[in-house]
């Protein structure tokens, strides 16, 4: 299964291409950026191989076992790829997370408060997901802004490896109209 394209007034949600040049040195530019890597992690990604090895994880692999993963975040004025946005399946989690990352000279600008409401909308309507979950340190202030405008609720505290930092879980449930 790929990823479906979302359209939205400013955004396309696409599935990102390990093929692809310039999605890969965006992903390099995305996952080096400060802001991820105090965020979100380190991953170690320094080369065009690790950038295609992790699309193919989070995003080809992803979409062929559980039809959803994370979509390359494109402007539709300029074409330029400027995030990522989508759902995650981690084995430590009872349901799927949200999870997004934009490139600093992008955020503040309600691209991803537009682009996570596609992909929620779209994970309610394509596939019946009503339980989405969502996880950010909580040092994050502007996820935790985002997060709670979408309609989540903070719960507790939250681990993803058992020798990683403590983090904030967040729900949302959403019904079909």
């Amino acid at each position: 299964m790929h990823a479906p394209t979302l359209t939205t007034p400013n955004l396309t949600l696409r599935e990102l291409d390990p093929e692809s040049a310039a999605d890969v040195a965006f992903l390099l530019e995305l996952v080096n950026d400060p802001g991820f890597r105090e965020h979100i992690a380190e991953l170690g990604i320094t080369t065009s191989e690790g950038a295609i090895d992790y699309m193919n994880r989070a995003c080809v692999h992803f979409y062929r076992e559980h039809g959803f993963g994370m979509y390359g975040v494109e402007r539709r004025d300029t074409g330029a790829l400027i995030g990522i946005m989508g759902l995650l399946a981690r084995p430590v989690l009872p349901a799927p997370d949200l999870g997004f990352a934009f490139l600093a000279g992008h955020t503040g600008r309600g691209f991803a408060t537009e682009a996570a409401e596609a992909a929620l909308a779209d994970c309610l309507e394509r596939l019946g997901i009503e339980q989405v979950l969502a996880v950010t340190s909580e040092s994050n202030a502007a996820s935790i802004a985002l997060l709670t405008k979408l309609g989540f609720h903070r719960g507790g505290p939250v681990r993803l490896d058992p020798k990683g930092a403590e983090a904030l879980l967040f729900s949302r449930t959403q019904r079909a109209q």
